[in-house]
């Protein structure tokens, strides 16, 4: 895995207004898209362990209702 594609995914999320396909997300970073939806699955668990205060869904972000 390139050093790159996490932190790019996470930011295309984090601004994208709609779910993303993992296809294109794997064709924006440049990454096969198995990859891709195993590191969307990571940050989604990080982020609901962490209590970031958004977890991702379908590709997207969403904020938490107790972080509102």
């Amino acid at each position: 895995m390139a050093d790159h594609v996490a932190p790019a995914l996470e930011a295309i999320l984090m601004v994208a207004e709609e779910p993303l396909p993992p296809a294109l997300l794997a064709k924006l970073v440049g990454a096969p898209i198995n990859e891709v939806e195993e590191i969307c699955e990571n940050l989604a668990a990080e982020y609901v362990a962490d209590g970031r205060g958004f977890i991702p869904v379908s590709y997207t972000h969403l904020t938490l209702p107790t972080k509102a």
